[in-house]
């Protein structure tokens, strides 16, 4: 199951490949598929492309204390949380939905 996302995401990073959330999904498959390092090179990729995606940094802090680094992952959940609460209602309804 993880094997044919990994496939998907990677083509979709091929097909448009300045997609932040093609790369975090990318992240959550590695992860699942047991290759942490490259998992983290695929979040880091996804935050580089938007900095500003709040559900980027959450989904890596998640990855994150259930790898066993909860400061880390701490850091990142506060920028998530931080990034939300100065999005607008609409902005949050929307991501939200996402």
């Amino acid at each position: 199951m993880y094997t044919s996302a990994f496939h998907y995401f990677s083509l979709a990073i091929n097909w448009k490949g300045d997609f932040s959330n093609s790369y975090m999904y990318l992240g959550i498959t590695l992860n699942k598929l047991n290759d942490f390092e490259s998992a983290c090179q695929a979040f880091e990729k996804a935050l580089e492309i938007d900095p500003t995606d709040c559900a980027i940094y959450l989904n890596y802090a998640i990855v994150l204390y259930n790898r066993g680094y909860p400061k880390l992952s701490k850091e990142l959940f506060d920028k998530s949380e931080k990034i939300f609460n100065e999005m607008d209602d609409e902005e949050k309804e929307t991501e939200l939905l996402d």
